[in-house]
């Protein structure tokens, strides 16, 4: 809960390893009036070490078109919870 407004904060992690894109998504979220708190990856490897480290994330969004492992790949291997690729 957002201790000023009494509202859900809606926790996101984020792989995307565009500066320009990240901003776009979250000035998208603040003019949509989302209490968000935004934690980005840059590439699966950190994303999956985010995961491990248990922090608690509602929603997960993947850039699918990302150098080395690709989203689809990264979610491929957060699904089979086999983070020694990773």
């Amino acid at each position: 809960m957002d201790e000023i407004t009494n509202s859900p904060v809606l926790r996101i992690l984020l792989l995307e390893d565009d500066q320009d894109d990240k901003k776009f998504f979250k000035e998208a979220l603040t003019e949509l009036n989302i209490h968000h708190e935004i934690t980005f990856a840059s590439d699966c490897f950190n994303l999956i070490n985010l995961l491990f480290e248990k922090i608690d994330f509602d929603i997960i969004f993947l850039d699918l078109n990302i150098p080395e492992i690709n989203g689809i790949e990264c979610l491929k291997r957060i699904k089979s919870n086999d983070a020694s690729g990773a």
